[in-house]
């Protein structure tokens, strides 16, 4: 869920429930809890009342604020690439179509899809990511042939020179 979507805006969306009742207490306001977030026939109510006070009694008591952070920085990362990388891809006849030297021209960080806030985060990072912020080295391969096709996962990508194009197998 995000702090603003379309016309809906949750600016207290950082607040746990128990934080937000402390609040309205000390400031003598009066505390409403909609009815629905009671009723366990709605997935997000067994999940919240259930599921995460089991895992933070049972296995990890942060697990909370780990799935915020984790949000968080997801939500930065779709932002991130929204701005940066999907102005560069174009679609056409079922295809995704981009120019490798426009993805050549971007920054370091922003071609493996690392925002500069999510490489400053206390999340661990891998060694490749660690060995890429360090020194700038991609952990990708490249591939230097003008014409290739490479099959995976259903998709086929295939480089005619500058043109890189995704599609469906």
């Amino acid at each position: 869920m995000q702090p603003k979507n379309a016309s809906v805006i949750r600016p207290l969306l950082f607040a746990t429930q128990d934080e937000l009742e402390k609040a309205a207490q000390a400031l003598g306001l009066p505390f409403h809890d909609d009815e629905s977030n009671l009723n366990r026939h709605f997935l997000r109510n067994r999940l919240r009342h259930d599921l995460l006070p089991l895992l933070a009694k049972d296995y990890q008591p942060g697990i909370v604020a780990l799935l915020a952070r984790t949000a968080e920085t997801l939500a930065e990362e779709q932002t991130h690439h929204t701005r940066t990388l999907w102005p560069l891809i174009s679609s056409e006849k079922e295809a995704l179509t981009f120019s490798r030297k426009a993805f050549r021209e971007l920054k370091k960080t922003e071609k493996v899809g690392f925002s500069a806030p999510a490489l400053g985060r206390d999340a661990p990072a891998s060694p490749a990511q660690k060995r890429f912020a360090r020194d700038g080295k991609s952990p990708y391969r490249r591939v230097k042939a003008k014409n290739r096709k490479v099959a995976f996962f259903g998709l086929l990508l295939e480089q005619k020179g500058d043109k890189v194009r995704l599609l469906k197998t």
